[in-house]
């Protein structure tokens, strides 16, 4: 019996956030929910801190409507899943034990099955209470480790220059010494303990793209064999690894993998499910997804890709048309995903990459000279676009919860308050 590959699939949620600015309506949505419950992919991910403040910022739908729908049309079919920032759900504001629990009350109750949970600095413990939370309400948590290269990596000196690990470290100066911090046993160690405290499923979450897959070998086998939980490999294709990254998490046993359908897929957000497809297909491994409806689903995406293309990162640069390019597919690019195959098993990273890069430019995706040139720039919103203001997170929790908000936010302003009259202290 061949191994099933299951799927998370991120469309609806990372898709959208991470290429169009979370700005696909419901009108787009609701019209897709017959399709999603043929393609029966193991999980769906439909919600998010970005996804849910956008819909009420910009778009002035409620925030529970779109939860619902999907679960009016895939219960018992796809388990619903939330990405959130563990006791910051609605942005910066760190959530008391009960503004998390009528959050996750009403979630459930509104059809979603499984919260999952990161916390930016993969401090565990914090995720202690929510994870106790959800599994006391029925709910399914997934705790997602968040993924930092060390420091002599290729992913780090590749970047180093230009930025963006001054805001995951600080300067060197700063962070003496952390080079050795995130070996795989750091990751192992964070899995057992999340597992410990009562996860059903575990994450590594690459949300930058910086997982080699020279990493992936040696890592994913580690976690594996640490835990008794699935484990779910999370990454996004900013800088050229996505691919690659996640066929070698494949080849090296992970349980679940998230993909994005073809026209929300690549550049900044996760890898296709469709080149996925392909490797399995070659690999001989059932992909758990219905591929026939997968394809109805990418036949529609694409016009809503076209209709969004004013908050759209990569406009000018959408991929070829699946179908027609993959129908009359050249057999020396079909022999690319063989010999990337073979080039992962062997461990073979720089001829790994080569194949993968070569067939992303085959089917029209940025690769490798578009990713560096444009990683300041899709770091940097990547970093702003999720960033709301302190009124935009009250009135996404105003309007979520608006029993026990209202007492929540007066107590906090009144803490405020007290600590800005305060009376300056003498110096010691």
């Amino acid at each position: 019996m061949p191994k099933i590959l299951k799927i998370r699939d991120l469309t609806l949620r990372d898709g959208q956030q991470s290429l169009v600015g979370a700005r696909m309506r419901k009108e787009i949505i609701l019209p897709l929910l017959p399709l999603y419950r043929d393609a029966a992919f193991h999980i769906v991910e439909v919600w998010g801190s970005d996804v849910l403040a956008t819909a009420l910022k910009y778009l002035g739908e409620a925030p529970w409507e779109r939860l619902k729908n999907c679960a009016d049309e895939l219960e018992g079919i796809s388990i619903l899943s939330a990405l959130t920032q563990g006791v910051k759900p609605f942005g910066e504001m760190v959530a008391p034990n009960y503004i998390l629990q009528a959050l996750y009350k009403n979630a459930f109750k509104n059809g979603l099955n499984m919260m999952r949970l990161y916390d930016n600095d993969n401090n565990i413990e914090r995720l202690r209470e929510p994870v106790a939370l959800i599994n006391d309400l029925g709910g399914m948590a997934d705790v997602a480790i968040c993924f930092i290269p060390q420091r002599n990596e290729k992913a780090y000196e590749k970047h180093k220059k230009k930025g963006f690990f001054a805001m995951l470290f600080g300067s060197e100066e700063e962070n003496p010494g952390d080079s050795e911090q995130y070996t795989d046993d750091y990751y192992v160690e964070k899995a057992k303990e999340a597992e410990s405290l009562g996860a059903e499923m575990i994450t590594l979450k690459d949300p930058y793209g910086l997982a080699t897959p020279s990493r992936i070998y040696s890592l994913m086998p580690k976690l594996k064999q640490a835990v008794r939980i699935p484990v779910d490999y999370h990454t996004h294709c900013t800088h050229g690894y996505g691919l690659a990254s996640t066929l070698m998490a494949i080849i090296k046993g992970v349980d679940v993998v998230d993909t994005n359908i073809w026209w929300f897929s690549g550049g900044s957000a996760a890898p296709p499910i469709e080149l996925i497809h392909i490797f399995c297909h070659k690999l001989e491994i059932e992909v758990g997804a219905n591929m026939e409806a997968v394809r109805e689903i990418r036949k529609r995406l694409r016009s809503a890709r076209l209709s969004l293309s004013e908050f759209d990162r990569y406009s000018d640069r959408l991929p070829n048309d699946f179908d027609e390019f993959y129908l009359d597919i050249p057999e020396v690019v079909d022999g690319l995903f063989d010999q990337a195959i073979q080039a992962a098993s062997d461990n073979d990273e720089e001829a790994l990459l080569g194949y993968c890069h070569a067939l992303e430019k085959y089917f029209g995706f940025p690769v490798c000279d578009d990713y560096e040139e444009e990683s300041d720039d899709v770091e940097k919103k990547e970093t702003e676009k999720s960033v709301f203001s302190e009124k935009d997170e009250e009135r996404l929790l105003l309007e979520l919860l608006p029993d026990i908000a209202d007492l929540y936010l007066d107590n906090l302003h009144n803490a405020e308050n007290e600590k800005k009259d305060a009376p300056d202290l003498p110096e010691s």
